[in-house]
């Protein structure tokens, strides 16, 4: 491993219940994850963000946001910056899918799990930030954005 983990904050965490029409059983989750990347000469910041917001056509149990900070430091200078993307990724992710099951399921709801993703295979994609408000229209697990790397 190239980086060494400081720990995470989390920065903001809101979850709201909604009202659910009659007749709807079933739900489809679709959130949006947004990756936010900062590096120095020594450090390295991940900021992760998961947006749940249901719409009219797609009722959501919730609405949810949540941003989460990692902090690493950066062992080795020569570490090319995809390869800090992908193994900071790798170590905060399941802390933020950790968080999101446990914040709902105290929310007295069945707790929700993030899905698993492949960062070796999820291409850095140069999208604008996530907005706590995501658009109307959902795109489910292909709603990831990771943000190209901001120099500090």
């Amino acid at each position: 491993m190239e980086l060494k983990f400081l720990g995470y904050v989390v920065n903001e965490s809101s979850l709201k219940l909604n009202q659910i029409p009659k007749g709807v059983t079933n739900f489809t989750v679709n959130p949006n994850i947004g990756f936010d990347i900062k590096k120095d000469p020594k450090k390295f910041t991940l900021g992760v963000t998961v947006a749940v917001k249901g719409t009219d056509e797609k009722p959501a149990p919730f609405d949810l946001f949540v941003k989460i900070t990692g902090n690493f430091d950066i062992v080795h200078d020569s570490l090319n910056i995809d390869r800090m993307r992908i193994d900071a990724s790798r170590i905060l992710f399941p802390y933020v899918r950790s968080y999101v099951t446990a914040f709902t399921a105290i929310s007295n709801m069945p707790p929700y799990n993030l899905p698993v993703i492949d960062f070796e295979q999820t291409p850095l994609n140069k999208q604008a930030p996530i907005d706590p408000q995501p658009p109307k229209k959902s795109s489910g697990i292909d709603g990831i954005t990771i943000r190209p790397l901001d120099e500090v």
